[in-house]
């Protein structure tokens, strides 16, 4: 029997995962650059089906960023 591969899950722009492998039961964590806030789950687990639990979570600009990238507008 062949192992369940749900694939790469992909990188949130502005993020980065932690995983250790793309394979049936293992889980990828998600974390965001300084600035950056996730929206979303911090881990999704690959499922029975081939596929990744949740949805994929965004690294959104925080509102410390907006306030530093507003200050320089100024």
């Amino acid at each position: 029997m062949l192992a369940v591969n749900c694939g790469n899950p992909g990188i949130p722009l502005h993020g980065q995962i932690t995983e250790s492998g793309f394979t049936y039961k293992k889980v990828v964590s998600y974390s965001c650059n300084k600035y950056f806030e996730l929206h979303g789950p911090k881990t999704r687990q690959c499922l029975a089906d081939g596929k990744w639990s949740g949805d994929q979570p965004k690294c959104v600009a925080s509102k410390l960023r907006q306030n530093i990238n507003s200050s320089f507008q100024a």
